[in-house]
């Protein structure tokens, strides 16, 4: 089931409609929004065509003079019913004909200015009562933090807030994705400036639908913990089994990457490089300088994201019961450190748990034997 977003950026000439073309081939996709066609409403209908003759298609000229948003798909594939549609959004029902699986999608192209915004944000917020599962993906105009920065005046503004707020409002948790968390760049050679505006959240039931598996050898640590035997009364066996449980945490961590120590061997490679660079004058280096950055602050975002939980600023309130925010925040644990695709032996790239599984398997019993 695969199915896009795209900033296309325009449309009109047929280059670009072969670029487009190409894309939905190569990557098999059957439902997609395309944002920022800049094509007019008479031309709509002739252009859509052009891109996908069998498909069917959405437009949202009639909120927008210039179509910000179109949504097309093919009916043998998806059956796509309109929910409802602003300026800066077309929210579908959709219904995914060979597994029956129907849920809500809104693609997004929100408004550049922070004031426009603001009614996408109340949008949202009015449409996260719905129980259905619901994604929300495209160009969001909008960071939420400044690991999403590289380059430029980089300082914490109140539309990110606004942005946060939304996401924490509605009970959205952004989709992992793989390739470069920078979509947007203003193009400079000199003090180039990347940012992530395009994006994909969901909520809770989404994850839920979703989910192709689960943090089986965390549940195998905790297991292994609460199952050794303590002595004592209630109290005294349980603070035994947390004790237990911590010390194997704690290896299960550095087993698993020491986030701080990430974070501590980017910075170094980072200044380290920098430090190299102010004998040249040489442009070509800044993108290998970009890319350190960006490994910079994704390790750092990961850290955030560690602090962010130790600090159980919500679990306060909400996480110790058995409960619905429990389980949300657990779906979307696994969903940020799923692993989505790996390459074979043969150099191809396979998709799915069960083939990276297999790739995995496979892996480490010609590295070990059987």
């Amino acid at each position: 089931m695969n199915f896009a977003a795209w900033n296309v950026r325009g449309i009109n000439k047929a280059p670009h409609q072969k670029e487009l073309q190409s894309f939905i081939s190569v990557n098999n996709v059957h439902f997609m929004g395309i944002l920022e066609t800049k094509v007019k409403s008479d031309k709509a209908p002739i252009i859509s065509k052009k891109v996908k003759k069998e498909w069917k298609w959405l437009f949202n000229y009639t909120h927008h003079y210039n179509g910000r948003v179109w949504v097309g798909w093919n009916p043998e594939f998806w059956d796509i019913s309109l929910h409802s549609m602003t300026s800066q959004v077309i929210t579908c029902n959709a219904v995914f004909l060979e597994k029956n699986l129907t849920f809500l999608v809104s693609f997004i192209y929100a408004h550049n200015d922070a004031v426009d915004r603001a009614p996408l944000w109340d949008y949202c917020l009015n449409l996260s009562s719905t129980s259905s599962p619901w994604c929300l993906l495209g160009d969001f105009n909008c960071v939420t933090n400044l690991s999403e920065i590289s380059g430029g005046r980089e300082h914490f503004t109140p539309d990110m807030q606004a942005f946060q707020d939304c996401l924490a409002n509605c009970g959205l948790d952004r989709v992992r994705t793989v390739g470069d968390i920078f979509t947007w760049s203003n193009k400079r050679l000199l003090n180039p400036v990347f940012k992530c505006l395009d994006r994909m959240v969901a909520n809770g039931a989404w994850f839920n639908l979703f989910t192709e598996g689960n943090s089986q050898d965390f549940f195998e640590v905790v297991d292994k913990a609460w199952s050794k035997p303590c002595t004592g009364n209630s109290y005294a066996r349980f603070a035994c089994k947390l004790k237990e449980l911590k010390v194997l945490l704690r290896q299960f961590n550095k087993d698993h990457g020491n986030v701080s120590s990430n974070v501590s061997t980017a910075r170094a490679n980072l200044e380290e490089f920098q430090l190299n660079m102010l004998n040249t004058e040489d442009a070509s280096l800044l993108s290998v300088e970009n890319n350190l950055i960006k490994d910079l602050n994704l390790a750092l975002a990961e850290e955030e994201s560690l602090f962010l939980q130790k600090s159980r600023v919500k679990w306060m309130g909400l996480g110790d019961g058995n409960n619905s925010f429990f389980h949300q925040q657990c779906k979307a644990h696994w969903n940020r450190n799923k692993i989505l695709v790996l390459q074979d032996e043969s150099g191809t790239m396979v998709h799915g748990q069960q083939l990276c599984a297999d790739v995995a398997v496979r892996y480490f019993q010609q590295l070990l034997g059987p």
